[in-house]
């Protein structure tokens, strides 16, 4: 459809949108709003427009479109072999058939009406070429608005001149006797915008329809409305209001009780809430993925406006506008994403990829680059960290609002590990309870955390330990990186089988020796980062440790006091996710390597 249906058509064409419509149309009024002429809005309404069509002018446009005489044959056959009756008197009378409409309802109908409407948009595109009728140009003279149509709605937007109003009667009049698509003036509306706005009805009574004033509902949309509030916060505010009265006990006209805590019921369900979400957080992700649609559609109309009016680069993140004082409001909201919650912009950033070409033919991992070899079997790896993110390729707000939610610490696994253990690991754990309480309370933080830099000319390891079983398969993988991120050493080893406790122990040891064998790292300050709190524990308190493993954590503790600049620390496994990809690069010996660039 795209290739036959014009681009003012918002409805029933692939990669378009209805809210297309509404920001192109407010784009429009904003800047009529500064201006000493402004325009005039003319809302069309077509008389039973489905029921109306005539099928010989559908025939002609689908020949002008090069459709050949079978398949116009197929299409008039399936909307005219339908026959109809009426009863008189309870009598039915002869049968007839159909020499109108387009079979409402029937899943053809909307793309015939498409075809059909696209008659209108080229006559007003003839009109505007031959400067019988003149609408809004953006940027010097690369794009020209002069109408918006989805499906039968269609909205106009002309300069205040008699001559231009005149000759859009006539155009579509002219539309009419071809068509049979009747307008409907009388319901048919004309909105003045700008300057004078008290001569609404001059151009009312020349179109013979309703002078109306903004703002007006266009597709649903108060196209013209002045917003209450920046990012409709007052609404927010109001269903924060309402939405818990839902889940008060007590009795009616009393004071009630939060049967539950708001922020609890808003997470999703898998972190134990209802998944019902906070409206300004959805405002956000719907927000951010205009961002998305900004720099992966290439020529939407909508976005050639956009770039068209704010000077903005078509390609990037960020809508920094110029040229203009006086944005809309919805670029405001979208600029605002950018001033007021950078960890919106932060989560749009880490989840969006720049693709080579368009994508589908281009393959960074297994197209032939170097020397008639792709470069996963030239370099095996680093193919892990190039698959340390996946994703389907849009950006959809559901998973936009997980990425901004707060995430409920999991003590499942470490519970299992307490009861599980011997008598020992079991009171050494119980006596420090407190101290663990607050800092599993201290880590209930975001679902996406970001790697932390680690102080000036320092270094941090991230290491982690993997084993599916007890014991099973098990594999240690960790990255050492400097203070500007940039990765110094990979290794990802297969050591047998093992449980996971001991895994975690076995990774911090390899790490404690890998630092000493190498000479560039004698006496650096090196932080040691795993994401077992109780390996980190076991380690750390010389006092109690722990005596099922207590060799490994003694030679541990030694090769950290020989280097002498050795520090062990937690972080949550959200933070040290390279590390725990290492470890699932394979269950075997083959897939070893410890990689250094120092």
């Amino acid at each position: 459809m795209t290739t036959v249906i014009g681009e003012s058509q918002m409805a029933f064409v692939q990669g378009r949108q209805i809210t297309d419509s509404f920001v192109i149309a407010e784009e429009i009024i904003n800047k009529w709003k500064w201006e000493t002429i402004g325009g005039l809005v003319v809302k069309i309404d077509f008389q039973k427009a489905y029921d109306s069509v005539d099928h010989v002018f559908l025939d002609s446009m689908l020949e002008g479109m090069g459709f050949g005489t079978k398949w116009r044959k197929w299409i008039l056959d399936s909307i005219s072999t339908p026959l109809l009756l009426v009863l008189v008197n309870g009598s039915p009378k002869n049968q007839f058939g159909m020499e109108r409409g387009l079979r409402q309802g029937d899943p053809l109908s909307p793309f015939l009406f498409n075809i059909v409407s696209e008659g209108l948009n080229c006559i007003l595109l003839k009109g505007a070429e031959l400067e019988l009728i003149k609408g809004e140009v953006f940027g010097g003279r690369d794009v020209h608005i002069t109408h918006l149509q989805f499906a039968d709605d269609t909205i106009l937007f002309i300069k205040p001149e008699m001559e231009y109003v005149m000759n859009i009667k006539r155009i579509l009049r002219c539309f009419e006797l071809a068509s049979g698509l009747k307008v409907n003036f009388h319901k048919s509306g004309v909105a003045r915008v700008g300057y004078k706005v008290q001569m609404n009805s001059l151009w009312a009574t020349a179109l013979k329809c309703k002078a109306v004033s903004l703002p007006i509902s266009y597709l649903g949309f108060p196209i013209g409305a002045r917003p209450c509030s920046k990012n409709s916060s007052g609404g927010s505010s109001k269903n924060r209001k309402v939405a818990p009265e839902f889940f008060m006990g007590g009795w009616w006209r009393k004071r009630k009780i939060n049967a539950l805590k708001w922020d609890e019921v808003c997470r999703s369900k898998n972190k134990g809430g209802l998944g019902i979400g906070k409206v300004a957080v959805k405002n956000k992700g719907m927000l951010a993925k205009w961002v998305w649609r900004f720099s992966n559609e290439g020529k939407a109309l909508w976005k050639r406006v956009i770039v068209a009016t704010y000077g903005l680069d078509s390609g990037s993140l960020y809508w920094n506008w110029k040229g203009t004082h006086h944005p809309s409001f919805f670029t405001k909201a979208i600029a605002s994403l950018y001033k007021e919650n950078s960890r919106a912009v932060w989560v749009l950033k880490q989840g969006t990829k720049v693709i080579i070409g368009d994508g589908a033919r281009a393959s960074f991992w297994k197209d032939i680059s170097i020397e008639s070899t792709d470069l996963q079997e030239s370099f095996p790896q680093y193919l892990c960290v190039g698959h340390f993110k996946r994703g389907g390729g849009v950006f959809t707000v559901s998973s936009f609002c997980r990425e901004m939610e707060e995430q409920v610490a999991n003590t499942d696994n470490f519970v299992k590990f307490i009861w599980q253990g011997s008598k020992e690991p079991i009171t050494s754990i119980l006596l420090n309870m407190p101290e663990l309480c607050k800092e599993a309370k201290r880590r209930r933080k975001s679902g996406v955390q970001e790697w932390i830099l680690p102080i000036s000319e320092g270094l941090k390891f991230n290491v982690d330990g993997s084993s599916r079983g007890n014991p099973d398969p098990a594999r240690i993988g960790g990255v050492l990186r400097d203070s500007r991120g940039k990765v110094l050493c990979l290794f990802s080893l297969f050591l047998g089988f093992y449980d996971s406790n001991l895994m975690e122990l076995l990774a911090i040891k390899k790490t404690c020796s890998l630092c000493a064998m190498n000479s560039a790292l004698e006496g650096r300050r090196i932080e040691i980062v795993s994401d077992s709190m109780v390996a980190v524990f076991w380690i750390n308190d010389e006092v109690i440790g722990c005596i099922q493993h207590a060799n490994k954590v003694y030679d541990c503790r030694e090769l950290m006091r020989n280097h002498g600049g050795l520090k062990l620390s937690f972080s949550s496994r959200k933070s040290n996710s390279l590390a725990d990809l290492l470890t699932k690069k394979g269950s075997r010996k083959e897939g070893d390597m410890v990689h250094w660039s120092l």
